[in-house]
């Protein structure tokens, strides 16, 4: 039989023993002869008696049913079960089936740290107590019920109170709101993202040091619940007991209460689906990483969590590695000095947000709800005896106000639970603060206090003289150590959890993101959760949109090799962005451009026919220059467009392209099936000659074109502002051949950009070239971003169907005009509150709130000081560049900015 060393859990006092028996059970067999020889004097007689009593307490006193109580626990591990017996005794007595062996107890003196821990093992994806106690746990992710909308937010809270009202009696609930520094796992699973060019390490780079120098919090929550283990029969005539037989009811006893613990386990699965809460189940990796990094706050950056433990010792002092000094004013454990400070007067009223204000401060702190889980009917007989006490005091004085109230109170909180389904709860509400420098924790102190105040007047207080207990109190299975208690209901209660938090971003990591909250969340740029990838950016004038696509697209470029990207702008905005990348620029010119539409025929040729959508989207560019003001042609001439355009193909080689005359000269030698046809082509043709011929000719209709085949391609139409209809043209056509190339892409994604798109597209012509744009693009894994000062000009362009019924990432930063229809973009009221309020800081960080599918986020674009150098267009930034003319790439001129003028020229403020 393998020895096991067994560390006692408390220090015991020697109390002398004769012959296996305490003194005062000597006294006892004494007391017994005594009676015996006055009833009898027969020797013989009186010494069977005392020999009987001998023999029993003998037995009683080493077979007696093991119970946590008693201080004899159980460890249960590789299939098999020992018995470790301590209860006041020199020894302790281990016993493997029928062998038992002694091991002396520990000196004597007094106890460690670990000893005021709870924990005797974790196994069996629980935390097994020494006091009987099972816990078990999750890490759940609430939706953000501040940002849902009232039906919502009411069926999530319904979903809270079903899972509190169905909760079992005598169980304990903890849910803690852990808010940490940083959060190097995310960081560092980016990092390994490095990609391969010169440039974009100098971005990546600069990316990775500004997330490590920012600051940045991680938040996890965690929800504990905790069953008392049933425990032994306390029947000493329990002839199994008698016959040693404690591991078979040992096993018996721990597989019930597993038992009972995974049907609680999985209920509360179900009310977590019913409150849209993301959640997992905590393994002993996961249990075993949370007590370690409480007890170990410094230890835990540096060492991780002990995977395998030594079995011939108990869990809790395998653990905590770190040294705790408790004092009267803080908690000192590894490195780390913390202060409690608890709820002392509980809240007025609920109401959903109430919490907000804590689950917001602006430090690393730990946030719990512990509720204890009362016998219903023990809780009403207290409260019957308060409302009768009250009636005397009421009858038996005058005048009595506040006896009056108290009863009135009372009264009619006993009314209400006794004709509701509702329970009562025994809730204490705790935030652990910890630094460590001990002058820091005043004035976080002081806003933690005050934000309980924001709580429907609630009041709390530094618990001076307990931080070590309430310290302990965060441990799971330790909620009870928190011995300030309040009576919650359950409407109230369903209030106060704090089980809600920003939304993580998608499942992959492409790039991160920062939160208002300073949280860090995953984006994806090819999420296959989204339908359609297609993004709307709206924002007032000089409040970052430009800078805000070009942050996001730095990203796009640099997630995926394979990704490309065009933009469409009035304006000069993506030029440097384009020149980071090496792509191509291009300032579309009338006179010196050309763009031509038509592709090459070997390229839409599919089998024996031309490719449809290819002509149809030719033939709805040829009905833009056709028609006279923007009017939808009719099916006939549409179909004349469209065999002209077959026809101008068929009379070329394969490896050729027609032009715009060739589809002029079909029409005016159409036939067609009678005089009509023939008479509409030629009407067709002459509107098409205006611009074959004349100052739009080089553009429109010359062989060739611009070169769009590099990664990143960006066209500036400001030139073409004085033809609003040529432009149309060239932005369909630039669209149009984005499309073809799309065709024959294998990997990555394409992006495409229309910035100032109010300015496009103002007729039902385009709106139905746009909603084909958003339709074919589907295919071809195109992504469209369309950005504009105001939600306005969304809801009244020409195709805001398609627009609005295709796009599922919708960005807003601030808006001064439009706010009034923001709703039609699917934002509910408090949605619409936060983007009237949303906040910048030039050259710092601008907010900007995202609606993701059915998520949303209020984004801190904190850019990088290189990242501010790509995005930037303000105009004394221009100026800034011209000082580093003479370098040699674009590398070292991102990096001599970003080191002298890390944050432009308002770096210029700061000297």
């Amino acid at each position: 039989m393998p020895l096991i060393q067994v560390n006692v859990e408390r220090s015991l006092a020697v109390r002398p023993k004769f012959l296996g028996l305490e003194i005062t059970d000597l006294f006892l067999v004494g007391a017994v002869f005594g009676i015996a020889f006055s009833i009898s004097q027969n020797t013989f007689l009186n010494l069977a008696i005392v020999a009987v009593c001998y023999a029993g307490l003998r037995i009683f006193k080493f077979n007696k049913p093991p119970n946590y109580t008693s201080n004899l626990f159980y460890y249960l591990g590789s299939n098999k079960a020992y018995t470790l017996a301590n209860k006041d005794l020199d020894y302790i007595k281990i016993t493997e089936g029928k062998q038992t062996v002694k091991k002396a107890k520990e000196q004597k003196g007094l106890k460690s740290f670990y000893n005021k821990i709870n924990i005797w093992s974790i196994e069996d994806n629980c935390i097994v107590g020494l006091n009987e106690d099972y816990t078990a746990g999750f890490k759940i992710a609430g939706k953000n019920i501040f940002l849902v909308d009232e039906n919502e937010a009411t069926d999530i809270v319904a979903g809270v109170r079903s899972m509190l009202n169905n909760l079992t009696e005598k169980l304990k609930v903890q849910i803690i709101y852990d808010v940490d520094d940083g959060n190097e796992k995310m960081i560092r699973l980016y990092e390994n993202m490095q990609p391969e060019t010169e440039i974009e390490k100098l971005i990546f780079n600069s990316k990775l040091e500004a997330l490590r120098n920012q600051k940045i919090r991680k938040v996890n929550i965690y929800f504990f619940i905790t069953l008392k283990r049933n425990g032994f029969k306390k029947d000493f005539m329990d002839m199994s007991v008698k016959f040693n037989n404690y591991k078979k009811i040992a096993e018996e006893e721990r597989e019930n209460t597993l038992t009972e613990l995974n049907i609680i386990l999985n209920r509360t699965k179900e009310y977590f689906a019913s409150m849209k809460a993301e959640y997992e189940r905590l393994t002993d990796e996961d249990l075993i990483d949370y007590v370690y990094s409480h007890l170990n706050p410094e230890r835990k950056n540096i060492i991780n969590a002990p995977k395998r433990f030594n079995p011939e010792l108990t869990t809790r002092e395998q653990i905590a590695f770190s040294p705790a000094k408790p004092s009267w004013s803080y908690f000192f454990i590894d490195g780390y000095y913390c202060v409690a400070v608890n709820m002392k007067v509980p809240p007025e009223s609920a109401m959903i947000t109430d919490l907000k204000t804590i689950m917001e401060l602006p430090f690393t702190y730990s946030l719990q709800v512990a509720i204890d889980v009362p016998i219903m009917e023990n809780e009403l007989n207290k409260l019957k005896r308060k409302v009768k006490q009250s009636d005397l005091i009421l009858k038996t004085s005058n005048n009595n106000y506040e006896a009056q109230n108290k009863f009135d109170e009372q009264d009619s909180l006993l009314k209400e639970m006794q004709s509701s389904t509702q329970k009562l709860f025994n809730v204490s509400i705790c935030v652990i603060i910890k630094d460590k420098i001990y002058s820091n924790l005043s004035s976080k102190i002081e806003a933690a206090i005050q934000s309980f105040t924001k709580l429907s007047n609630a009041q709390a207080i530094k618990f001076d003289s307990d931080h070590e207990r309430l310290f302990l109190s965060f441990l799971p299975g330790h909620g009870n150590l928190n011995k300030l208690t309040f009576v919650f209901k359950t409407d109230a209660l369903a209030m106060w959890l704090p089980m809600w938090q920003n939304w993580k971003g998608t499942d992959n990591l492409q790039t991160l993101l920062k939160t208002d909250n300073d949280d860090l969340i995953n984006f994806d740029f090819d999420d296959r959760d989204l339908n359609a990838k297609h993004k709307i950016i709206a924002g007032s004038t000089r409040k970052g949109k430009s800078f805000l696509s070009i942050y996001l697209l730095t990203n796009f470029l640099m997630s995926n090799s394979d990704n490309e990207l065009t933009t469409i702008d009035i304006g000069p905005d993506y030029k440097f962005l384009t020149e980071i990348f090496e792509g191509s620029y291009f300032q579309v010119n009338l006179e010196t451009d050309s763009l031509n539409l038509f592709p090459v025929k070997n390229e839409i040729i599919k089998g024996d026919n031309y490719d449809s959508d290819t002509i149809q989207f030719l033939a709805t560019i040829i009905e833009l220059l056709t028609s006279e003001k923007g009017e939808e042609l009719t099916k006939n001439e549409l179909n004349i467009i469209e065999k002209c355009i077959i026809y101008a193909y068929d009379n070329i080689d394969d490896n050729d392209m027609p032009i715009l005359s060739n589809v002029e000269t079909e029409m005016f030698e159409y036939k067609g099936r009678d005089n009509d046809d023939a008479k509409q082509a030629r009407i067709l043709g002459k509107a098409l000659h205006y611009w074959t011929s004349g100052m739009y000719s080089k553009i429109l209709n010359s062989k060739g074109g611009l070169n769009i085949n590099n990664r990143i391609v960006s066209f500036d139409l400001s030139l073409l502002k004085a033809h609003p209809k040529l432009r149309d043209v060239v932005f369909f056509t630039i669209n149009f051949m984005v499309l073809r190339k799309m065709q024959n892409k294998k990997k990555g994604r394409y992006q495409v950009v229309l910035d100032e798109f109010h300015e496009f597209g103002l007729n039902k012509i385009a709106a139905k070239m746009i909603a084909d744009l958003y339709r074919m693009g589907g295919k071809y894994n195109l992504d469209i971003t369309t950005i504009s000062q105001s939600p306005k000009d969304f809801i009244k362009h020409p195709a805001a169907d398609a627009i609005m019924n295709n796009t599922f990432i919708k960005i807003f930063l601030n808006v001064e005009d439009g706010i009034d229809v923001i709703e039609r973009f699917g934002m509910n009221d408090r949605e619409t509150v936060v983007i009237s309020e949303l906040k910048s800081r030039p050259g710092y960080y601008s907010q900007a709130f995202m609606k993701y599918g059915g998520n949303s986020v209020i984004l801190k674009i904190e850019p990088s000081s290189v990242d501010y150098w790509i995005c930037t267009n303000n105009k004394n930034d221009n100026l800034l560049k011209e000082e580093f003319n003479n370098v040699n790439s674009k590398a070292e001129l991102l990096y001599n900015l970003a080191r002298k003028y890390p944050k432009g020229h308002f770096t210029l403020r700061e000297l």
